[in-house]
């Protein structure tokens, strides 16, 4: 398994500014589809409950969970590359008051 993402470069994000919300979506939905993040983004991915069980995990496993963190975080700094400089700080408020709420969990639901 490779040490790093090679997906295509993403030169253009469409800047959401706190208006028009369902066009940046569809334009976020095109570029996590072209990214082969989609499934990612809607379904999240199985990660360990503790460290143990993450130590009772093969290689290949831990690989997989590795690989879709970069992944994860990757399509995350898409969406902020999407974020005007005005929502940003307002959306990570609310990311970071749900990570707390959830559990290390960020909302992944964009339609």
């Amino acid at each position: 398994m490779s040490n790093s993402i090679t997906y295509p470069q993403v030169n253009w994000v469409h800047t959401f500014r706190g208006e028009k919300y369902d066009l940046w979506c569809i334009q976020m939905k095109s570029i996590f589809i072209s990214q082969g993040l989609w499934d990612l983004v809607q379904n999240g991915y199985e990660k360990p409950k503790d460290a143990t069980e993450e130590a009772s995990w093969d290689t290949t496993k831990k690989n997989t969970y590795i690989e879709n963190q970069r992944r994860d975080h990757y399509a995350l700094s898409l969406i902020y590359r999407g974020l005007d400089e005005v929502v940003l700080p307002r959306e990570l408020a609310v990311l970071s008051h749900f990570h707390i709420i959830k559990e290390q969990r960020l909302p992944r639901k964009l339609e």
